[in-house]
């Protein structure tokens, strides 16, 4: 869920003009008891309060939904609809918006840059080069980004 805050933030970060969320899909668990009842996909947090039937239902994370817009006005568009570099800069706010909740010691990114634009390549670098520098103006050392490119 901390993700979900982090994600939006994280990708205005990469691109200024745009926006995007991340809502958790969620699974309706079928009762043992009740083979008449069919799984359903959920995207809504508010379930929880609201009256369920007498068999109790266990919610599980089954996935994502993402919509982003890179323009910031108009329609928002899901990742099948998305370019390459559109699809690369969104799993990176994803990795970043991880990142900043539960922080893994290394990153190794290899040729993330290959399918960016000039602009992302710049702000990816930019966001990368931010990280590195907080890390050691707080001596928390303990993580490293490695990227590796064949771009000067």
């Amino acid at each position: 869920r901390a993700s979900q805050k982090h994600f939006s933030g994280v990708f205005q970060e990469l691109v200024p003009e745009g926006r995007g969320t991340i809502e958790m899909k969620t699974k309706q668990a079928k009762p043992k008891n009740a083979d008449d009842m069919e799984d359903e996909d959920d995207f809504s947090e508010s379930d929880e309060n609201g009256d369920e039937s007498q068999i109790s239902k266990v919610k599980r994370y089954s996935g994502v939904r993402i919509k982003v817009s890179f323009t910031g006005s108009g329609e928002t568009f899901s990742m099948n609809q998305l370019s390459g570099g559109q699809q690369t800069v969104v799993a990176l706010a994803l990795i970043f918006a991880i990142q900043r909740c539960d922080p893994s010691p290394l990153y190794v990114f290899d040729e993330i840059d290959s399918a960016l634009d000039s602009q992302y390549r710049t702000a990816v670098a930019n966001m990368i080069g931010k990280y590195s520098e907080e890390r050691k103006a707080t001596r928390q050392l303990r993580q490293l980004y490695q990227p590796t490119t064949f771009r000067p």
